[in-house]
This record gives structure tokens, C-alpha cells and sequence, in this order.
């Protein structure tokens, strides 16, 4: 009977000291963390729906206060690219987390901040502005003034600084998102 008893308290030992180890590799970082991490690629709105970017974390903290290292997976959608009609727009989808030791997990964010640039596209401007210049030029001349270039470069000027930028996330810009859910993964054994 002894040996039962002892037996079965070895048994549940073990089991227990399993579970302890088990739960002491468990990564959890709970809702409304925010997660900052470091853009791998650019991302900009000349790319298509469906194109991906990775972005490394920075200072992450599990919910025991570990720090913990990942890799940010996701890709893009809703992609439009500036031209005078339309804004730009990118939408950043954040997919799955994988971390340093190899585990992984969907990851449900919201982007909080990115640091991004709006470029102008340089000949688009000098065009729209020439064209206004000429157009001017040959208005003035049919109504009998010298002035139609110099309005006609001030309209050009005008419209080219109200035309879409595009949206440029250079590579290694800093993002920042917040997690939506709870993030729990077991970390791999080995």
C-alpha cells in the first residue's frame, strides 16, 4: 500500500513539475500592449494589395515582465496610389508574431503610428507647372496681355502642390501598434 501511495505521489510530481515547466515557457502579452518594432522594408502606395513586410520588435515585455524578442509579419491591402484625383492610401495588416525561440502566433493589432514621408513626384510638379506656364502664355497672347504666363506658373505652382503624395514607410521607420487581443503561444521544446 505504501508503495502505491508512493508511487502515485511520484507520479503526480512529476506531472506537476511538467506543468511548472510547461507554463513557465508560455508567452502571454496582454491586450492594449503596444508593441514597438522597426520596419524590415519600405512600404509605400505603389505596391500592390497582397505585397509583405516583416518589422522586429523593440522592448517588448511578456506579461511576467520578460523581455521578449520577435518578428512582426504582415502585409498590405486597400492600396491606392496618388494622382490628382485620389490620395494616397495603405493599409498595414499585422498577421502572426514569431519569436526568438521559433514559436509563433497570430497577432491581432491596430497601428497606433508609423513614421512615414509623403513624396511629391518631382516631374509630375515641373510638368503640371510648365503646362500651366505655356497654357497661360497662349491665353494671354489671345486676350492681349503679357502677364498669362506668369498667371498661368502661378496656377501651375498651385495645382501641383494640391496633387496626392504618395505614402513612403521607409525601411527601418518605427511603427507602433496595439494588440486588440491577448497573444498567448508556447515557446518550442527542444
Amino acid at each position: 500500500m505504501k508503495l502505491r501511495t508512493a508511487l502515485t505521489a511520484a507520479a503526480l510530481a512529476g506531472s506537476l513539475v511538467t506543468s511548472l515547466a510547461t507554463a513557465a515557457f508560455a508567452v502571454t502579452i496582454n491586450q492594449g500592449t503596444q508593441v514597438n518594432c522597426t520596419l524590415q522594408n519600405q512600404v509605400d502606395s505603389k505596391m500592390k494589395d497582397g505585397d509583405t513586410f516583416t518589422c522586429t520588435t523593440n522592448g517588448l515585455r511578456d506579461a511576467n515582465d520578460n523581455d521578449v524578442h520577435g518578428t512582426i509579419y504582415g502585409h498590405i491591402s486597400e492600396v491606392v496610389a496618388a494622382n490628382y484625383a485620389k490620395k494616397a492610401h495603405v493599409k498595414m495588416n499585422f498577421d502572426r508574431i514569431r519569436f526568438s525561440d521559433g514559436s509563433s502566433a497570430p497577432i491581432d493589432a491596430s497601428l497606433v503610428s508609423v513614421d512615414k514621408r509623403n513624396q511629391t513626384n518631382g516631374l509630375r510638379a515641373a510638368t503640371t507647372i510648365v503646362g500651366a506656364m505655356i497654357a497661360g502664355n497662349i491665353l494671354g497672347k489671345a486676350i492681349g496681355t503679357n502677364i498669362g504666363g506668369l498667371l498661368g506658373t502661378g496656377a501651375g505652382v498651385l495645382l501641383a502642390s494640391n496633387t496626392g503624395s504618395d505614402i513612403v514607410v521607409p525601411q527601418y521607420a518605427n511603427v507602433k501598434l496595439s494588440l486588440n487581443r491577448t497573444l498567448n503561444t508556447r515557446r518550442q521544446s527542444y
